[in-house]
């Protein structure tokens, strides 16, 4: 059941600009997409529609190539799940799984059946009994999700669903989800502002910027060939080094980084570089060498930080394993050489 979202706009009352800007994608059959990007760029409001919860200005949802723009959210046949849980706490677990069934006033039977299915499914089929105030954060989310699944929807949304938790329950639901995924080969979109999460858990993302659709496409995509300077600076925790045009060739910290083609004389130039994508050395090898200082060293488990101070005046973050940066030999103090070979190149404009 692919979802498709076309050309969809959002402006809320008082506000100055939309929160949704014309935004089309498509969520394939059968695999997690996850709609990423900083707060207020938009991702909880696309959810929202897609869900009827919101309804657009303008624009249309489709559902399996069905028009439901203005299907009430009821007969979507929609699951959602809330970073919040939402869960009855005087319900038992096993009646919040129920809860949807007997709206629809299934058989007590098939009720019966289909519960202890979906509770065996989440693993927790012996808290049938527990009420929400008596189970962890973890358990709660996954009780959420049963529920949402309980009346078999189309497409299931998932709005920051591992939000609330700490770090490690965090890291152990995104690998229980991707199993769960697996198994029941549901169309998923998942709302999230968390990098990890999004590439760990997704066949397909759509970056959102400023309620626009940045880029979309699978995590390597994005991560290996960014369509526009936010995209490589929002991925990856990236360097940002500022230049200009030279005879056609992007000149950043003194050092040509490559040739920019289209590019008038002056201008200004973004070269995006990751912090994994730089490389120390001792001696000058390579092409795009500049000269720096070492400003400071942080180890963080096995692997270290390393600050340096380009000569040009900008700083660098440079990451590298433990036995590296050994080998390397270098000090706070030391002058270094550094290859920024791999840097993305971008003209100075944010704009999608």
């Amino acid at each position: 059941m692919s979802v498709c979202v076309r050309d969809v706009a959002k402006t809320f009352p008082n506000a100055a600009m939309p929160a949704v800007d014309r935004v089309s994608f498509t969520a394939p059959d059968h695999c997690i997409t996850t709609l990423l990007g900083p707060s207020g760029s938009g991702k909880s409001t696309i959810l929202r529609m897609i869900a009827g919860l919101e309804r657009p200005d303008d624009g249309r949802v489709e559902i399996h190539g069905d028009d439901v723009t203005r299907v009430p959210v009821q007969k979507r046949r929609v699951g959602f799940v809330f970073q919040s849980y939402a869960l009855f706490g005087h319900m038992t677990v096993f009646e919040n799984v129920a809860f949807g069934l007997r709206l629809r006033k299934d058989p007590k039977e098939r009720i019966a059946s289909r519960v202890r299915e979906l509770l065996e499914l989440v693993q927790l089929a012996d808290l049938h009994a527990r009420y929400p105030g008596q189970l962890s954060g973890g358990q709660r989310q996954r009780i959420a999700l049963a529920r949402a699944l309980a009346t078999e929807p189309r497409v299931l949304l998932l709005d920051e669903p591992f939000g609330a938790l700490d770090a490690r329950v965090r890291a152990e639901l995104r690998v229980w989800l991707r199993e769960l995924h697996r198994h029941t080969k549901l169309t998923t979109i998942l709302v999230t502002h968390d990098q990890e999460e999004a590439f760990e858990l997704s066949e397909h993302i759509v970056l959102l910027h400023d309620g626009r659709v940045a880029q979309a496409g699978s995590p390597h995509d994005l991560y290996d060939h960014p369509a526009n300077a936010f995209v490589a600076e929002f991925l990856g925790g990236t360097n940002v080094l500022r230049g200009s045009v030279v005879a056609g060739r992007a000149r950043v910290a003194a050092v040509d980084l490559g040739e920019m083609s289209h590019a008038i004389d002056g201008g200004s130039v973004r070269a995006v570089v990751r912090p994994g994508d730089v490389r120390v050395q001792r001696q000058a090898e390579g092409g795009a060498i500049a000269l720096a200082v070492v400003g400071g060293i942080a180890r963080i488990g096995g692997q270290v930080r390393v600050d340096l101070q380009l000569d040009g005046g900008d700083g660098v973050t440079v990451q590298m394993g433990a036995a590296e940066l050994k080998a390397l030999a270098v000090a706070v103090g030391d002058r270094v050489y550094v290859d920024l070979g791999e840097a993305k190149l971008f003209l100075e404009d944010y704009a999608i």
